[in-house]
Formats: structure tokens, C-alpha cells, sequence
């Protein structure tokens, strides 16, 4: 089997630039994934939406209501998964708008981002994320697209008249 990422990367105690980067990679395709996902959601419960941000249609999703092919217990499940969603969207604003640099703080390596949104002018706000945290950060996010991919939804609707001459039929 012919891995899809090279084997020869270093290992998490002593990451170097390129592999925080993939790294960063793959929380940027998670989250991509993520937002898949949610997207997925609101065009199965038939809601139009394709430029609103995605924190607001993660709102959207949690706002849909239970019906017969969307149980009340799937419902809870998936407001759960995007309310987690929600909790990391800070996170993915840093990841995604932000130059990553590699700081080290006493010999150990972290990703950096500034995120020019929330960078003061006198002192700017640094999210600092270790190799694996970055590691973990694509997991989560991975985890949660996939469970939100395995949801269904289907609007309620009425089921389909018999055909002529069928029993029951007029």
C-alpha cells in the first residue's frame, strides 16, 4: 500500500516547519470537510444557503427542527456536534487568516498565529499550538464532519397518493 503522505516526516518530539504544516493543512481540510458537512445538512432540510458565514449556518443547523426522519434524539446529537463545531470556530479563524510561524520557547517548537482580525496595534493577540494540539485540533474536527456527514435530514412531507385503482383508492 503506497502511503499518501510521505513516512519520512519527523516524529512529534522534534517537528520541524514542514510538518507543522501539514499539520496546518489538515485542519484546514477538516474544517473545510466540517463546513461539507453543515452545508450538507441545510440542503437536506432544503434551506438555501451558500454565503452566509459559517458560524451562522452551524446556528441554522441547530435551529432545524425534529420531524419524522430527523428524530429528537439525532437532533440533540447533531446541536451537540455543532455547538463543539461552534466552540473551535475562534481557532479556525486563527488557522485559516492567519501567517503561521514557528516559535521557540525553550527549545520546543509551536505553531504561532496572529490573527490580524484581533492583532492590537501595541501587543498582539499569539495563539501558540504545539505539534500534536494541531494534531488533535484535525482529529476533533475530522470527527465531528464525519458524524455530521452520517445525518440525514429530509423535510417532513406527506407521502405520495396511491396510484389509480389501487386498495383505498377512490
Amino acid at each position: 500500500m503506497t502511503a499518501m503522505f510521505p513516512t519520512n516526516l519527523p516524529t512529534a518530539s522534534k517537528p520541524n516547519g514542514e510538518s507543522f504544516h501539514l499539520q496546518r493543512s489538515k485542519c484546514v481540510d477538516a474544517f473545510a470537510l466540517a463546513e461539507a458537512s453543515v452545508q450538507a445538512l441545510l440542503n437536506g432540510a432544503k434551506l438555501k444557503c451558500t454565503t452566509e458565514p459559517f458560524k451562522q449556518k452551524i446556528g441554522m443547523v441547530k435551529k432545524l427542527p425534529a420531524n419524522p426522519q430527523y428524530s429528537k434524539a439525532r437532533k440533540l446529537e447533531v446541536d451537540n456536534l455543532a455547538s463543539e463545531l461552534e466552540s473551535l470556530l475562534a481557532l479556525r479563524a486563527d488557522i485559516v487568516h492567519s501567517p503561521m510561524q514557528i516559535a521557540l520557547i525553550d527549545g520546543t517548537a509551536f505553531a504561532c498565529f496572529v490573527n490580524a482580525k484581533e492583532a492590537g496595534e501595541n501587543a498582539p493577540f499569539a495563539r501558540l499550538l504545539g505539534y500534536n494540539a494541531l494534531k488533535a485540533v484535525a482529529r476533533q474536527v475530522l470527527q465531528i464532519a464525519n458524524k455530521l456527514a452520517e445525518t440525514k435530514i429530509n423535510p417532513a412531507s406527506s407521502p405520495p397518493p396511491p396510484p389509480p385503482g389501487a386498495a383505498g383508492g377512490p
